[in-house]
Protein backbone atom coordinates (compact mmCIF):
# COMPACT_ATOMS: atom_id res chain seq x y z
CA UNK A 1 0.00 0.00 0.00
CA UNK A 2 1.53 3.32 -1.06
CA UNK A 3 -0.59 5.43 1.29
CA UNK A 4 1.05 7.15 4.26
CA UNK A 5 0.26 4.89 7.23
CA UNK A 6 -0.32 7.85 9.59
CA UNK A 7 -2.95 9.58 7.42
CA UNK A 8 -6.50 9.13 8.73
CA UNK A 9 -8.94 7.72 6.16
CA UNK A 10 -11.97 8.56 8.25
CA UNK A 11 -13.43 7.74 11.61
CA UNK A 12 -15.36 4.89 13.17
CA UNK A 13 -19.12 5.52 12.91
CA UNK A 14 -19.58 3.79 16.29
CA UNK A 15 -16.95 5.42 18.53
CA UNK A 16 -15.37 8.21 16.37
CA UNK A 17 -11.83 6.78 16.57
CA UNK A 18 -9.58 7.63 13.59
CA UNK A 19 -9.24 4.84 11.03
CA UNK A 20 -5.80 4.69 9.39
CA UNK A 21 -4.62 2.66 6.37
CA UNK A 22 -3.13 -0.06 8.56
CA UNK A 23 -6.66 -0.85 9.84
CA UNK A 24 -8.14 -1.48 6.36
CA UNK A 25 -9.26 -5.06 5.78
CA UNK A 26 -10.53 -4.71 2.19
CA UNK A 27 -11.04 -1.97 -0.42
CA UNK A 28 -13.46 -2.25 -3.33
CA UNK A 29 -15.18 -0.15 -6.02
CA UNK A 30 -18.97 0.12 -5.97
CA UNK A 31 -20.25 1.76 -8.16
CA UNK A 32 -17.28 1.75 -10.53
CA UNK A 33 -14.88 4.57 -9.71
CA UNK A 34 -16.06 5.03 -6.10
CA UNK A 35 -13.67 3.60 -3.46
CA UNK A 36 -15.21 1.91 -0.43
CA UNK A 37 -13.61 -0.09 2.35
CA UNK A 38 -14.09 -2.13 5.46
CA UNK A 39 -11.69 -1.58 8.35
CA UNK A 40 -11.26 -2.83 11.89
CA UNK A 41 -11.63 -0.06 14.45
CA UNK A 42 -8.63 -0.12 16.81
CA UNK A 43 -10.76 1.05 19.76
CA UNK A 44 -14.03 -0.92 19.58
CA UNK A 45 -12.55 -3.73 17.39
CA UNK A 46 -15.64 -3.82 15.16
CA UNK A 47 -15.55 -4.07 11.37
CA UNK A 48 -16.84 -0.75 10.05
CA UNK A 49 -17.06 1.42 6.97
CA UNK A 50 -15.12 4.55 7.96
CA UNK A 51 -16.97 7.85 7.92
CA UNK A 52 -14.99 10.29 5.73
CA UNK A 53 -13.21 13.13 7.51
CA UNK A 54 -13.96 16.63 6.26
Amino acid sequence: MATNETHALGSCPRCSTEIKPLHVLIEYESPPGEQNMFAECPACQEVVTPTPTP
